[in-house]
Parts: structure tokens; sequence; C-alpha cells
């Protein structure tokens, strides 16, 4: 229906910003990152030796799942013929 079709845009538009909201405050959150990792509070410290563990963990999987799609899509492109049907 029209009402769901706009209801799915609208979310992807509020999700779109959201998304863009945060990447400008990603330069914030890693330098308070930084900071609490030189907190006097050793409880503190650890939190965000944690925090900082896991995000990059994250990121190494993530670079790691973008690689292997990458992988994918270009072994799919090779394997489409030049008239853009796959080949059997």
């Amino acid at each position: 229906t029209h009402f769901r079709a706009e209801l799915t845009r609208l979310r992807a538009e509020a999700a779109d910003f959201a998304y863009a909201e945060l990447q400008g405050i990603l330069p914030q959150a890693v330098a308070a990152l930084a900071d609490a990792l030189g907190h006097a509070d050793p409880q503190v410290r650890l939190r965000a030796v944690r925090v900082a563990l896991s995000m990059a963990l994250k990121a190494a999987e993530l670079r790691e799942f973008q690689q292997r799609l990458d992988q994918l899509e270009n072994a799919l492109a090779l394997w489409k013929s030049p008239s853009g049907t796959l080949r059997r």
C-alpha cells in the first residue's frame, strides 16, 4: 500500500539522519574515550579499555566482512557475460 511504502521511506530517512548525526559526533566520542583511558579511577579506565577493545574487534570484523563481500561482488561480475546474463 501507499501508506506502508511512505512509512518505510520515512523510517529510512530517519535512520539516515540519525547515522549522519552519529558520524558528526564521532570525533568527540573518540576523544572522550581517550580521556577515560587516562582517568584516575581504575574502574573507569577498565571500562574504557573494554569499550576500546570491543570497538576495535568489531571494526576488524566489519573490515573482513567488507573484503569478503567485495570479493563476492567481483566474482559475480566476472561470472556475468558481456550481455549481462549469467553464464551456466
